[in-house]
């Protein structure tokens, strides 16, 4: 028996080496569940959390175990549930000097990821956001959340994902166009479930894996809108209201205003069950507000600009205010986040309003075409 356990472990590790990173795991949130019933709360719970950041990230099984500083093979065994006493057969918990491996490697994963990415800047927008994420965990009911495109509500979210409640926050970016099939697998995949499942099967195996999971995130419901069958549109958000009415996870249901009039348009119809458990709903601003602005232009080391002030570059003269103002309303953070980047390469490092006003006029540049001819 232990030579053939080694002998497929061995295939296993050969086959890994062609596969993705993901598809060196070999295996699902709800298996990993339910093989390691008999470990301890605190190990269960490191061993699920270790699982979900690394096939999130792409860190691949092996490489996994030589960060955590561990012989794959009992890694394997330990996610297996097969590291046991063999004499008695009773199951082994995770060794000390491996947990503590695997604390240090979120530690310093989750700081490497911070500093890799864009600066997270908490705005009053994002705040709220945060707000509605705690009130779904600690109430553990679906908190409804809309607002418009480019105020910040997927980035905020992320951020939420990835720094509270030590990975047990899955955040699901829904894709359009996908029907009930797509938005399952989806799923399933945001919590490290294998979608090669039939639908009903695949819906008993994600509610086994949302077990245990702080915080459900859904961002960009309103695409579900965008199917090429709209009554998939409300199978999805059914199949939503049942996951939470059988396992009590909390949720964060986040959309746009095409989401909120749908909700609302059907909270005494189809959608009535769901609605009427969402007694958290949360209204987010048209555009960015100046506080979100002002917030952000400190973290850059720039106040928020009085009406008066001018600035002029090359015999422009420009007014930052009207500039902040019409990008906040008409385009998004992302135009004015996209400006300061390109002020500090103008500016040696250093963002000041006379480089942002450059900036901004060399992108308004880039829209003018002309002839040579002319």
């Amino acid at each position: 028996m232990e030579n053939c356990e080694t002998q497929s472990e061995k295939l296993a590790e050969h086959k890994a080496k062609s596969l993705t990173p993901r598809a060196t795991w070999n295996y699902s949130l709800d298996q990993i569940r339910r093989d390691t019933a008999g470990y301890g709360e605190d190990d269960r719970r490191l061993l699920a959390e270790c699982f979900l950041f690394c096939i999130q990230e792409g860190i691949a099984f092996r490489e996994f175990c030589q960060k955590i500083k561990y012989d794959h093979t009992t890694v394997m065994r330990i996610y297996r549930g097969t590291y046991t006493n063999p004499n008695t057969g009773e199951k082994y918990g995770i060794p000390a000097n491996m947990a503590k491996g695997m604390r240090a490697f979120l530690d310093m994963e989750r700081k490497r990821q911070a500093l890799g990415t864009t600066e997270f800047v908490e705005t009053p927008t994002a705040r709220r956001i945060f707000t509605a994420c705690e009130l779904g965990k600690e109430s553990g009911t679906p908190v409804f959340l809309w607002g418009a495109s480019h105020i910040g509500k997927t980035f905020a979210l992320t951020q939420y994902s990835r720094t509270h409640n030590h990975g047990r926050s899955p955040y699901v970016r829904i894709r359009p166009a996908r029907g009930l099939a797509g938005f399952l697998e989806t799923l399933a995949g945001a919590l490290g479930v294998s979608s090669n499942d039939k639908r009903d099967a695949l819906i008993a195996r994600i509610k086994k894996a949302v077990n245990g999971i702080a915080l459900l995130i859904f961002d960009e419901l309103h695409e579900l809108n965008l199917t090429s069958r709209p009554y998939t549109y409300f199978q999805a958000l059914e199949t939503i209201r049942e996951i939470y009415d059988e396992t009590g996870t909390g949720m964060v249901l986040c959309g746009t205003e095409m989401f909120e009039t749908s909700i609302m348009r059907e909270r005494n119809g189809v959608l009535e069950q769901l609605f009427r458990r969402g007694v958290h709903q949360i209204k987010l601003p048209p555009h960015p507000t100046k506080g979100d602005v002002a917030a952000i232009l400190k973290a850059h080391g720039l106040e928020f600009p009085e009406k008066s002030m001018t600035v002029q570059v090359k015999r422009v003269t420009e007014q930052p205010y009207e500039i902040l103002r019409s990008l906040a309303r008409e385009n998004g953070l992302k135009s004015i986040t996209e400006r300061i980047r390109y002020a500090r390469k103008l500016g040696g490092g250093v963002v000041s309003w006379e480089s942002f006003t450059a900036a901004h006029l060399y992108i308004l540049a880039q829209r003018m075409a002309t002839s040579d001819w002319e």
